[in-house]
């Protein structure tokens, strides 16, 4: 674990980018995972926002369509994940690219739980997103989609975004636990 100081300038840009939604953040006692080789994208989860929120963010400024027309917050099993920003803000690193990780290509969330590997939330993939887009502009899964392997439905399915190019749109599907074909990949997380 780093303490914030190691990594002021990425805290202090997540601050200002929720600031910008009109939300303050104290992530003065926030932890940082250790850091490893390839994943160079910190993503910091403010306290109190859930994938609702997110979602709505990323509806205000691009198109974007989802499966049902419940809330994210209703139907995510809050209980399956591994972490939550419910209650405290925390930190997770990413590898930064635009597509998720053609290493994981092929390996559906069932695979990837088996083999240990810790796969992004639903509400991180549309923080990435909506970073991401402030940032540059663009969007991510231009190609491929993320399997959001961390995040379950309330039915046991596995959620998923991408951007649709013909439809100019972020599209929030969801997969069973055995789904596994190479356009759809996970995204590894570091987290404590």
């Amino acid at each position: 674990m780093k303490k914030i100081i190691d990594y002021m300038g990425l805290v202090a840009d997540w601050q200002n980018f929720y600031r910008d939604f009109g939300i303050k953040t104290d992530f003065l006692n926030l932890q940082i995972p250790k850091k490893q080789e390839g994943f160079d994208r910190l993503i910091i989860m403010a306290q109190g926002i859930l994938p609702q929120w997110y979602y709505d963010q990323c509806k205000k400024r691009f198109l974007c369509w989802k499966w049902t027309e419940k809330n994210l917050d209703k139907i995510i099993d809050f209980s399956f994940q591994a972490r939550s920003a419910k209650y405290s803000p925390y930190a997770i690193w990413v590898r930064e690219r635009v597509e998720a990780d053609e290493e994981l290509k092929e390996l559906s969330a069932i695979d990837l739980k088996d083999q240990g590997i810790h796969g992004i939330l639903i509400e991180e993939r549309f923080a990435y997103e909506l970073k991401f887009f402030d940032e540059t502009g663009g969007h991510l899964d231009i190609q491929n989609g993320t399997l959001c392997s961390g995040s379950r439905v309330d039915d046991g399915g596995v959620p998923s975004v991408g951007w649709t190019s013909y439809c100019r749109e972020m599209s929030v599907n969801w997969r069973s636990g055995r789904d596994s074909f190479g356009i759809l990949r996970s995204r590894q997380i570091i987290f404590n």
